[in-house]
C-alpha cells in the first residue's frame, strides 16, 4: 500500500455455518531475487503478511505437532504455556517461514468429554455393543459444536 502497489481480489465463499463463513482467495505472487513479504488486508481490517522465498531457491518449511501440554501437564514447569511458538516467532524473525504446516492436534478437545453432558454420558456407557448403538443425536451435535 505504501508503494501503491496493491490488487483488489475477489473472494469465493466456501461455506458458512454457524456464524462462520470460509473464504478462498485466489492470488499469484512472482517470486524475485530476494525472499519477499506480502502484505494483505481483509475489508480494510488490519494488515497481515506472509513470505515467500525467492526464484529457484528451497522454501523454509516449519512443520509442527502439537500445540501444547495435555492437561495433567504443569505449563510453569516447562517455559510457560507456549514456549514453542515464542521460539517459532523469534526464528521467523531473523529467518522467515515460507510455509507452515501443522500435523494435526493444534487445537485440544480434551475437556469436551467433561464439559459436554450429552458427550460425557455417551462415554461412561461401558457396554461396547450400547455405546455403539446410541445415537448421535442433534443435541449432542448441537451441544459440541457450540462447546
Amino acid at each position: 500500500e505504501k508503494l501503491q502497489k496493491y490488487k483488489d481480489v475477489r473472494g469465493f465463499r466456501l461455506h458458512a455455518e454457524r456464524g462462520c463463513t470460509f473464504w478462498r482467495f485466489n492470488i499469484e505472487v512472482e517470486l524475485r531475487e530476494k525472499q519477499q513479504r506480502i502484505a494483505y488486508r481483509i475489508n480494510r481490517g488490519p494488515s497481515m503478511a506472509f513470505w515467500v522465498p525467492p526464484r529457484g531457491q528451497a522454501m523454509n518449511i516449519m512443520f509442527h505437532s502439537c500445540n501444547g501440554f495435555s492437561a495433567s501437564a504443569n505449563p510453569d514447569d516447562l517455559s510457560g504455556p507456549d514456549p514453542m511458538w515464542r521460539d517459532v516467532l523469534n526464528t521467523h524473525q531473523s529467518q522467515p517461514f515460507h510455509v507452515m504446516i501443522g500435523g494435526g492436534d493444534q487445537i485440544y478437545n480434551d475437556s469436551v468429554a467433561h464439559e459436554c453432558s450429552l458427550f460425557d454420558e455417551w462415554l461412561d456407557i461401558r457396554h461396547p455393543q450400547h455405546k455403539h448403538a446410541a445415537a448421535f443425536t442433534a443435541s449432542m451435535q448441537d451441544e459440541m459444536e457450540e462447546f
